[in-house]
């Protein structure tokens, strides 16, 4: 995609599957207008299961929309669905909790630094990502140089 926001992705996401914004509200199970802000970057701050349910709709990965990846193939969404009658609005994103996700394979710090890094706006998450790739070619990295060459 041409831009990293959540805002152009949705709204490429949703263009090239011809889907209509009443078409991604019904699905969400929010308002038209609500998906119009979500396009145009009036609201950025999404609730999990909106953004659980938004993947789905636009036929790719929470991950994808939030920036954690950079894969929007469609994925096939039976296998986001939860495998008991509980939908994920019901559930408070049961099925896929990425809080846990990430505890799960790191720890809780890295849970509280990424919930804060995904409220900065695009050139405060650049700076951060620079001042992160400085820090990395520290001696005591020296192991993840290798990943991190520019």
């Amino acid at each position: 995609m041409s831009n990293d926001s959540m805002a152009q992705k949705i709204k490429e996401l949703r263009q090239k599957n011809g889907q209509t914004l009443e078409e991604i509200a019904r699905k969400v199970g929010v308002g038209k207008s609500t998906v119009r802000k979500w396009e145009t970057g009036m609201i950025q701050n999404m609730r999990r299961d909106k953004i659980y349910n938004l993947a789905q709709a636009l036929h790719t990965t929470p991950a994808y929309l939030m920036g954690w990846e950079n894969d929007s193939n469609p994925v096939d969404t039976k296998r986001l669905e939860p495998q008991n009658s509980v939908k994920p609005c019901q559930a408070e994103f049961e099925t896929i909790n990425l809080d846990e996700l990430i505890r799960k394979q790191y720890d809780d710090s890295t849970v509280k630094a990424l919930s804060l890094y995904v409220q900065l706006d695009l050139d405060d998450k650049a700076e951060i990502r620079a001042e992160m790739k400085l820090m990395l070619k520290d001696e005591k990295y020296s192991i993840q140089k290798e990943l991190f060459a520019e």
